[in-house]
């Protein structure tokens, strides 16, 4: 089926390929070789399951994958390339060998190919099974000159993890990033900081180039350094990196260097995310150089420690960045912890508070205690409700709301994004108080349906959204949203009086998720113990209602601690064409296109983003796909038309638009969509855009 004549089916043939669990591991080797191999046999698998594959003989898989990535259809290839991705993580023997299929792949004229095979590379390399060899390495490197801008991104990511093995390959290495720099001076930022993570890691061959380079430095005529030019700059940030590294091999490095690079310090700061403060990284350089300037220096019996503590922190600093949801092989992840030494950070410049979604440092304090003091007056409102006084309560949260939005008004970058995280919080404990009122009012109907089955899928939609939509959230900060969840179900158990299996499998995925973080070192509180004791026990039979007051009663909200480091993702959309002054025109029963204007931030290549459009009882879905749209996983920019199929006979009509992001758990059936809709929960991540119409022949 590889080779079936039609597109379709060898596309459907190679998806299905890395859905297998278990299969020989011999039999993936020869899909890898149109030659046939020399086996022991076919006993050996790999996956779940033990599957012996006996009757199928060997020669049936031959080259199977080389027909898949050599195939004419880019659709083919891409079907082709993830599955030889999803395999990779099964086998080390099986990623090795599919290394040189993976690195022709890198050639491919589409550059989702492209940027897939990079992000499957950067899985092997977490795994430590991906090295390249001297004969891939210049063809790799050529990467960082590609004309997309994503491609030269996803390179330098992957090379933040490469262990380069000889001087001559870091030589390489280093003077395509500056050739980077020199044709894309806009991306100075992250090759800084690239340099500045090769040069920590490679301390010895950043000691040595710097020696080199020290002879071939070119002064103007008024003996002053032209620091502008990229070459002279990404060789100076080398320099000073490599002075940070554990292994303590600065002194080898001219202490010149360090002087000419003291103009650099505020880019170079910039770069790390505000990880260092100029002032302190200033002083730095003044020591290293020589230079006697009334500054506060770091003392010479603390310079190991020192960069002991900043090796470790640029290296959580790595995982921070492209931890966040950013593999080709799961939905989601669990958050890093950033551990930067406080003591020593403190007392010598280092900053522990970093956003590297827009490189502005971290949150104002002064702000970041407003916010606190709200969620305090958030956390007061719990004792109103358990004494049933929500709609006092109630009140209050809509007040700390409208304070928070008012404080949006004036803050932008990392602090938009705290304040945007906090009116989520709000929005979470408003359903809960409504459900809470709900176990005490008597069969309240809407449209037949429930008033507790909405609010249950509101409530679902408002945690995972926050869950998936906030990159970097922390433990404490996970475990107090999944414990009001838990508490939304046993509401929702209460109201119901009996057990729903439904409800009970949804109660199962929060237990666990808590349990896991548990094992992570998460505090736990006895609410969770006694939830987790009760389905134990009582799953089998009838509730005990009395039992499950006490349970519901036993629940306390806690305080939010706001100690994540948080990126959000969300969009901005805006439609080119429709407006009520300039209504676009259409023929009733026919497609019509639309054209939207889409930024999309911090949303890697792999996460599911739908556009949902409106028209009445009328719901279309269209799955966006980020080859299509110019930028990196922090902001992408482009422009997408679309059509709309459903044209209804009338007149006029007016049709919604906004965006989604979709989550991998929960399910989208209290959403109006079509059969190539979502499949799972979603949350919204972009404003409405309304698009009017209005019939051509009214017009004319």
């Amino acid at each position: 089926m590889a080779r079936d004549v039609n597109m379709k089916v060898r596309a459907e043939t190679f998806s299905a390929l890395g859905k297998v669990q278990s299969v020989s591991e011999n039999l993936l080797l020869q899909s890898l070789s149109k030659k046939m191999l020399q086996t022991r046999g076919i006993k050996d698998t790999v996956g779940q399951l033990a599957v012996i594959n006996s009757e199928l003989p060997l020669s049936s898989f031959a080259g199977a994958f080389m027909h898949g990535i050599e195939d004419e259809f880019h659709e083919v290839r891409l079907a082709a390339c993830k599955s030889l991705g999803l395999i990779s993580i099964l086998s080390i023997q099986f990623a090795a060998s599919a290394l040189d299929l993976l690195m022709d792949m890198l050639n491919d004229d589409a550059i989702a190919i492209r940027l897939l095979t990079l992000e499957i590379l950067y899985q092997m390399t977490t795994n430590d099974w991906f090295v390249v060899q001297d004969k891939h390495w210049e063809m790799f490197l050529s990467l960082l000159n590609d004309t997309s801008a994503s491609i030269r991104y996803a390179t330098r990511k992957l090379l933040r993890l490469l262990k380069l093995p000889k001087l001559q390959i870091f030589k390489a290495t280093i003077n395509s990033l500056l050739t980077n720099l020199e044709r894309h001076p806009e991306e100075e930022e992250d090759i800084f900081f690239i340099l500045f993570c090769i040069g920590i890691h490679h301390a010895k061959f950043g000691s040595k180039v710097a020696t080199e380079y020290l002879s071939k430095l070119k002064v103007s005529n008024v003996g002053e350094l032209t620091l502008d030019a990229p070459s002279v700059s990404g060789q100076l940030v080398l320099a000073v990196s490599s002075s940070f590294s554990e292994e303590g091999k600065y002194t080898d490095i001219p202490s010149v260097l360090f002087s000419y690079a003291i103009p650099l310090v505020g880019r170079i700061s910039r770069s790390l995310g505000g990880l260092i403060r100029e002032d302190i990284l200033s002083s730095y350089l003044f020591h290293l150089s020589g230079i006697h300037f009334p500054f506060v220096v770091p003392k010479q019996k603390d310079n190991e420690l020192t960069a002991m503590k900043l090796e470790r922190a640029i290296a959580n600093s790595i995982k921070y960045r492209d931890k966040l949801c950013n593999s080709c092989f799961s939905y989601s992840c669990d958050n890093p912890k950033i551990e930067l030494g406080n003591d020593l950070f403190a007392q010598g410049g280092f900053s522990t508070s970093f956003e590297l979604n827009d490189n502005k440092g971290h949150v104002d304090d002064r702000l970041r205690g407003r916010i606190e003091l709200i969620l305090e007056e958030v956390q007061e409102t719990w004792s109103l409700i358990q004494g049933k006084s929500i709609l006092v309560a109630q009140k209050m949260l809509r007040t700390c709301k409208k304070e928070l939005e008012v404080l949006s008004l004036d803050v932008s970058g990392s602090g938009a994004v705290l304040v945007a995280f906090a009116l989520e919080y709000i929005q979470v404990i408003e359903v809960v108080s409504g459900m809470w009122w709900q176990i005490h009012a008597k069969n309240f109907k809407v449209s037949g349906i429930d008033v507790m089955d909405i609010m249950i899928e509101k409530l679902e939609s408002s945690v995972w959204g926050i869950r998936y939509c906030f990159l970097g959230l922390a433990a404490k900060e996970e475990c107090l949203l999944l414990e009001l969840l838990l508490l939304g179900y046993l509401l929702q158990l209460k109201k119901v009086g009996i057990y729903v299996n439904d409800v009970l499998k949804r109660i199962r995925v929060v237990i666990y998720r808590l349990q896991l973080l548990a094992e992570e070192g998460s505090n736990l509180s006895d609410f969770f113990a006694e939830a987790k004791k009760y389905y134990v026990e009582e799953t089998a039979n009838e509730p005990l209602q009395p039992s499950l007051d006490n349970l519901i009663q036993l629940f306390n909200l806690r305080p939010m601690p706001l100690c994540g480091r948080l990126r959000h993702i969300k969009a901005d959309l805006k439609a080119l064409c429709g407006s009520s002054e300039i209504p676009l025109h259409f023929i009733s029963g026919f497609p019509i296109g639309i054209t939207f204007q889409v930024f999309v931030y911090n949303a890697s290549q792999l996460d599911r983003t739908w556009l949902r459009m409106v028209v009445g009882d009328s719901v279309q879905y269209i799955n966006i796909d980020f080859s299509q749209i110019e930028g990196c996983d922090d902001v992408r920019k482009g422009t997408l038309t679309v059509p709309f199929c459903a044209t209804p006979k009338a007149s006029s009509f007016l049709l919604k638009a906004f965006m989604l992001l979709e989550f991998p758990l929960g399910d989208a059936s209290h959403l109006k969509r079509d059969a190539r809709g979502p499949k799972h929960g979603c949350a919204q991540i972009s404003n409405d855009v309304d698009v009017h119409f209005v019939q051509a022949n009214r017009h004319r």
